[in-house]
């Protein structure tokens, strides 16, 4: 009996070997150390406060709630501070000095977003609150929370320049605990 041969032509075998090759490549160090820096400061970096006086009139439920928020704003890859930071820092702000008008709507907006899709509760009306912001106030509320997201990452990266400073000096490797605490810095409300 003849053998007989077949020929078969498969253009789609090279398209899967050049798709193979496309695949990621294992992550660089740069970039691992990228993800690790993201997740000390979504899980360990201090809620920012406009005066860290006032840092204990912010409430334990709020508190309680701010890591669940970075984290969902992380996964949203918004490099912006959550609502529930917002709250904290203007309850600060608040406290502080009065507010302007602009901001008194937005602290009122922010404040009732958080506590309906944080705690199922709807103070929209008894509030008077704004259900929108108009253009300028947007623009205001979102470079409040570019400014407390930079004033957290930077309090981390310096938290950290002075861990390793401190361990190239005493050449210990024991970790030291960190526990969130409230930090200090200013931002003007009052226009």
């Amino acid at each position: 009996m003849k053998k007989q041969s077949l020929s078969v032509s498969s253009p789609q075998l090279f398209e899967v070997a050049e798709q193979l090759s496309e695949y990621p490549k294992e992550p660089s160090k740069r970039q691992h150390d990228g993800f690790v820096f993201t997740f000390m400061d979504v899980l360990t970096a201090p809620i920012i406060t406009h005066c860290i006086h006032w840092a204990d009139s912010i409430p334990q439920r709020l508190r309680g709630i701010i890591c669940s928020a970075r984290m969902m704003t992380l996964m949203t890859h918004e490099e912006l501070a959550s609502y529930p930071e917002v709250v904290a820092f203007m309850i600060t702000a608040a406290l502080e000095a009065p507010m302007s008008h602009d901001w008194t709507e937005i602290y009122i907006h922010v404040g009732c977003t958080v506590a309906q899709q944080w705690f199922n509760e709807d103070h929209w009306d008894e509030l008077k609150a704004p259900r929108q912001l108009n253009e300028s106030q947007n623009r205001k509320l979102i470079d409040l929370r570019r400014f407390i997201y930079n004033k957290r990452r930077q309090y981390v990266k310096d938290r950290i320049k002075a861990e390793q400073k401190e361990e190239t000096t005493t050449q210990t490797l024991t970790p030291t605990p960190h526990k969130p605490t409230s930090q200090q810095t200013t931002f003007s409300f009052y226009d």
